[in-house]
């Protein structure tokens, strides 16, 4: 019986844990629509100090990140490697980091 109890206790509190603990601030959904009107599956992370809305735009996949009155902090846009500027591919190849590491991801 007590094991039965302890597995149920284990299971909600699981579940329980990927539910978001607060609803998404009102200012920064504004904020969020305001500036990208034409955004579509947008996605918020309420992380508590700041949120993460995940979205997808003629640009393509983004996350624009906001504190929790609303102020945006900055937009990541993805992108292939190959997509970057020459310039600053030719910067990465000349650098140390180079031939230590491999570019896995471009933001």
């Amino acid at each position: 019986m007590r094991k039965a109890v302890l597995v149920i206790t284990v299971l909600v509190f699981g579940f329980s844990s990927f539910a978001q603990i607060r609803k998404t601030p009102a200012a920064v959904t504004q904020a969020f629509e305001k500036q990208y009107p034409n955004a579509s599956g947008v996605q918020y992370e309420d992380n508590l100090i700041n949120v993460q809305v995940h979205f997808a735009s003629d640009s393509g996949k983004m996350i624009a990140k906001y504190n929790g009155d609303g102020t945006w902090k900055e937009t990541e846009r993805e992108f292939n490697y190959d997509n970057l500027p020459a310039d600053v591919k030719i910067g990465f190849d000349k650098s140390k980091y180079a031939t230590e590491w491999k570019v896995k991801e471009t933001a």
